[in-house]
């Protein structure tokens, strides 16, 4: 079933889904999303205090969906009009930043994950790799990256024109036109996709935070009493983010990729497709779109400092800006507030901060210098 077709001997459920439910559900995500990633943007690149190097992976996150949505409204006009009036450069551009947001989301998710780790089992000999220099050069890699996987479509995305009548009247399309001689290629391709856009990336994920939650569980760190609080909220606020992410990518991903599984086992039997599976097919393929409206609320609503800092932003106005971005955020986890007090007769183990949570190993050798001395 081609989502561009407006054969009415289709059932009109199809029919609606296709040409009107889908229309609408694009343009509300590329609206809200663009709205969204678009203050995510600003607030990491202006406020000062957002500026750490998860946040770096974040803000690639952000850039990576703000230009998939900016060709969604392309599709959605495609969906409902059947037709593609924009030409072929806006053709690959639609067809490459959707498959370059699904490979940079994924790969980037797993980035932010492996740093995450380094920092956990290696938090002294990390500091000095983990910079934001290093976090942009990482990043680099996975733009890059996700082109090179994506580089199918990008090649055969082209306008299409199809006869619609015996009058002679053509209709153009944004498509993969795929050479005869390589029709084989899409059960390929579709194998290929699912390797490399969800399951190895979900693996990852999966390995590195579960690894986090069991190293949170089982370290042997002491916090002092002034810091106890903050320590705890702090470790709630990573198993808050740890479950969104995963639960968020696997519940916007994994409907597509089980009905690609399933569509491909049907062209490798030559069976045809029923139209309750192209109806599924369709609601997944927005299912999967949301992925980028739900990254910004995921990965920084949920940050007690960017929440200020919007605050600041809405609530006080263009002339309380400088402000925000010479002075400290105010939250209690901080470098001065958050110490690591190990007992004589534990050695020291990793740990997790997020963000805005880190351990001033540096200052504590220092201050039990200086006690020593004294």
């Amino acid at each position: 079933m081609d989502y561009s077709t407006n054969d009415t001997s289709l059932p009109p459920v199809y029919l609606f889904i296709t040409s009107n439910l889908n229309p609408f559900i694009f343009v509300v995500i590329s609206l809200a999303g663009l709205i969204g990633n678009g203050l995510v943007i600003f607030c990491l690149l202006y406020f000062t205090n957002l500026k750490t190097v998860p946040n770096v992976y974040i803000l690639n996150l952000a850039v990576i969906d703000l230009f998939f949505l900016l060709g969604l409204p392309l599709m959605a006009y495609q969906y409902h009009f059947h037709d593609w009036p924009f030409g072929v450069v806006l053709c690959k551009f639609a067809n490459g930043m959707d498959v370059v947001n699904q490979y940079g989301s994924a790969w980037t998710l797993v980035a932010m994950s492996a740093d995450r780790f380094t920092a956990v089992v290696y938090p002294l000999s990390s500091m000095q790799r983990r910079t934001r220099s290093c976090a942009r050069m990482v990043c680099t890699v996975v733009v890059v990256w996700s082109f090179v996987l994506g580089a199918f479509n990008w090649i055969f995305a082209t306008v299409v024109s199809f006869q619609v009548d015996d009058s002679g009247k053509e209709e153009q399309f944004c498509m993969l036109d795929i050479p005869a001689n390589l029709t084989s290629m899409h059960i390929i391709y579709s194998a290929f996709n699912f390797t490399f856009g969800f399951a190895i990336p979900l693996a990852a994920i999966l390995f590195f935070y579960m690894s986090i939650f069991y190293i949170m569980q089982t370290n042997d760190f002491y916090f002092r009493s002034n810091a106890k609080t903050a320590a705890q909220r702090a470790s709630k606020r990573v198993a808050v983010l740890t479950i969104a992410v995963i639960v968020v990518f696997f519940i916007c991903w994994m409907p597509y990729y089980t009905v690609q599984f399933k569509l491909l086992l049907q062209d490798m039997r030559n069976e045809g497709y029923t139209i309750s599976l192209s109806v599924i097919q369709q609601l997944s393929i927005a299912l999967c779109y949301m992925n980028s409206l739900f990254n910004p609320f995921v990965y920084t609503f949920i940050g007690e400092n960017f929440r200020k800092n919007l605050a600041k932003l809405f609530c006080y106005g263009a002339r309380n800006l400088n402000r925000g971005r010479s002075g400290r955020d105010s939250s209690s986890y901080t470098r001065s507030t958050v110490k690591l007090q190990p007992l004589k007769r534990h050695k020291t183990k990793a740990t997790y901060y997020p963000s805005d949570v880190t351990i001033d190993v540096a200052n504590e050798r220092n201050n039990n210098t200086a006690t020593t001395a004294t």
